[in-house]
């Protein structure tokens, strides 16, 4: 991934264009940030290789083939997942957080008007 910088005798007239512009005029394939530096687009990103990965078919293959033959505990993941939400929500109900947060933003409006 190259990186440049736009040479001075472009900087009266950069004042004129924008980001936008100054992009797709002088990198098609790239970006430049707030500060004029130039880069190109890295097509092999980090996000496309992590892409690649997890959604590949091999990869989903080992998923469905690992549910399938622990499928108890996928069963079990729920079941804890669900166990946890609930007590969350019942420990924010019981501490009177929802009437804490509720009572912040009515003081707020009050106070904005």
């Amino acid at each position: 991934m190259g990186s440049f910088s736009l040479s001075y005798s472009f900087e009266s007239d950069l004042s004129k264009l924008t980001r936008f512009e100054i992009k797709h005029v002088f990198l098609p394939q790239g970006y430049c940030d707030v500060f004029l530096k130039c880069r190109q687009v890295d097509a092999e990103g980090p996000l496309v290789r992590l892409k690649n990965l997890l959604f590949n078919q091999e990869t989903l293959l080992t998923i469905a083939q690992w549910v399938t033959e622990y499928w108890w505990a996928v069963l079990l993941m729920g079941v804890g997942f669900v166990i946890l939400m609930a007590s969350g929500i019942r420990y924010a109900h019981s501490e009177g957080l929802w009437h804490k947060v509720c009572l912040a933003l009515s003081e707020i409006a009050q106070f904005e008007s």
